[in-house]
């Protein structure tokens, strides 16, 4: 990553919150957790941690990466609540992690609401944050907007098309030299 240009140690996290991110970004969280000079470390949450899901945290176990940290968010509150609890006490479990570990920097994949509360957290901790896939669409779904919301926190964005570049510079008016087409 050419714009982390510092000699000193940098303290990367990584937080994922499902299967599909995990899967998408494996090889790249396998990089940067051997890279010398960085402080990598990834955090799991979300999806991961459910039983009825296949607590799919042992996949990453098994892929032989270091989990740092699992961060549990399930509020187990009624159906309707889930959701939103959730996100709150999400917020407050990144705010609290990222206070204490004190990050240069966050990597985020996609749109979940974990994605987001751990977004927000960063926000108001004043932690950059890099994130993946601003500017896709989903019609018609809650992801649609946490999206749009992460993106408008990140600083840097790795997008997947030059059609979300494009998106992104005009829904947020970003300077492009902060967006990657990867």
């Amino acid at each position: 990553m050419k714009f982390i240009q510092n000699k000193k140690i940098k303290k990367i996290f990584f937080v994922t919150g499902s299967r599909a991110e995990y899967g998408q970004f494996s090889d790249l969280i396998k990089r940067l957790q051997l890279t010398k000079n960085l402080d990598f470390k990834l955090i799991v949450t979300g999806m991961h941690l459910y039983k009825k899901f296949g607590s799919t945290y042992k996949e990453i176990l098994n892929d032989k990466v270091k989990i740092y940290k699992k961060l549990n968010i399930n509020s187990k509150s009624d159906k309707f609540l889930t959701t939103p609890f959730s996100l709150s006490l999400a917020i407050k479990k990144f705010s609290l992690l990222f206070k204490k570990e004190k990050p240069h920097l966050v990597i985020l994949p996609s749109d979940r609401y974990e994605i987001l509360a751990s977004a927000l957290a960063c926000n108001y901790l004043n932690i950059p944050v890099i994130h993946f896939y601003g500017g896709e669409t989903s019609l018609g779904s809650l992801d649609e907007i946490h999206r749009n919301c992460i993106s408008n926190i990140a600083k840097y964005h790795f997008v997947s098309h030059e059609s979300c570049k494009k998106k992104l510079i005009k829904m947020l008016n970003l300077n492009e030299k902060k967006i990657f087409n990867v």
